[in-house]
């Protein structure tokens, strides 16, 4: 409901003003003045529909704020009220005629009890202007709107714990198993190992390589030939990119280069004179690798090797000539175990 007090101050200040009442029309030229008794108005006419209150509300509620009734006749005030309730928001067409003057306003309210009760209020003030004024009726506060209800909390799932970091520095040992084709008649199967220090992407190798005995014979004498074989150490540094997997820790791909150094040894056979040849072997190398890191102390792949000789050493049998020489390349394919530590 709107507030009364403003509206109280208002009804006072225009209830005050000095308007002129307009003077009696002359009567005609040749004919006396007619005393004529003009029929007073009522005190209150209060025009409006439901669910507008009806007049006898407002009046009640003049009477209760003057302190006694509302005579019909005598009354110093006369008003019309009448309200429109065809907008979206009901409005009052007031208009107060009193002994000051006359007053129209144009009130727009919330609601239809509103306009009643400013209509009320107006008029006991230009009865009696020395109404104290009312004390206006608060609004009701808002209702809070209800707090929404909090979701349930779901704990999230424990998470994975994270690796175990790399050390920065650590051990290794290989164990390696292949075939190799270049330095030995025919396709040889090779053994080795080695050991070496690692970093997160890069390390240092030393190890022993055997490429087992395989027979060299000449055509036109099977019974006659050399048996070779071959036992080096090498030494190797390599660049170690990786990447992580879902399955794995991680796969990493080494890429080496090296030189090797050993004995190429060579064995007579069939010949009177059982003769037994060894030669310099030295070579360098360049090899390339896939590692798969199931757990930080276990590595498992294969590892492709491809071998240089500094020099071709070959074999040569008396009456026969040579009966075995090194290729110009070789190459040792191996699968490999590795251990890393700590």
């Amino acid at each position: 409901m709107l507030a009364l007090a403003p509206l109280v101050r208002v009804a006072v200040a225009w209830a005050a003003a000095k308007v002129p009442p307009l003077p009696d029309p002359p009567a005609p030229a040749g004919e006396p003045a007619a005393e004529t008794v003009a029929a007073e108005p009522p005190t209150l006419v209060w025009d409006a529909d439901p669910p507008c209150p009806e007049a006898s509300v407002v009046r009640a509620r003049v009477e209760a704020l003057i302190g006694r009734p509302l005579r019909d006749e005598g009354e110093p005030v006369h008003a019309v009220a009448v309200v429109d309730t065809r907008g979206s928001q009901p409005r009052l067409q007031l208009r107060l005629r009193s002994e000051t003057g006359v007053s129209d306003r144009l009130i727009t309210a919330s609601a239809c009890t509103e306009l009643a009760e400013i209509t009320a209020v107006m008029v006991a003030v230009a009865i009696d202007p020395s109404l104290p004024e009312p004390t206006p009726v608060p609004e009701p506060e808002p209702a809070a709107p209800p707090e929404p209800t909090p979701a349930p909390v779901v704990a999230p799932a424990p998470a994975a714990p994270p690796p175990a970091a790399e050390p920065r520095l650590s051990g290794l040992v290989r164990a390696s198993a292949g075939i190799g084709f270049g330095a030995v008649p025919g396709i040889a199967p090779t053994i080795g190992g080695l050991a070496g220090l690692r970093w997160p992407h890069a390390r240092l190798e030393i190890g022993a390589e055997h490429w087992l005995m395989q027979e060299a014979r000449f055509a036109g004498a099977r019974s006659v030939g050399v048996d070779v074989r071959l036992t080096t150490g090498h030494a190797s540094g390599c660049w170690v990119p990786s990447v992580a997997t879902a399955r794995l820790r991680r796969v990493e791909f080494p890429l080496c280069a090296g030189a090797a150094i050993g004995s190429l040894r060579g064995d007579g056979v069939g010949v009177p004179r059982r003769t037994k040849k060894r030669l310099l072997w030295a070579s360098g190398h360049v090899a390339a690798a896939v590692l798969f890191v199931p757990i930080r102390q276990l590595a498992f792949g294969l590892d492709a090797r491809l071998v240089v000789p500094f020099s071709r050493s070959h074999f040569t049998l008396d009456d026969y000539g040579v009966i075995h020489r090194t290729t110009v390349a070789g190459v040792v394919v191996s699968g490999v175990v590795e251990g890393r530590f700590p």
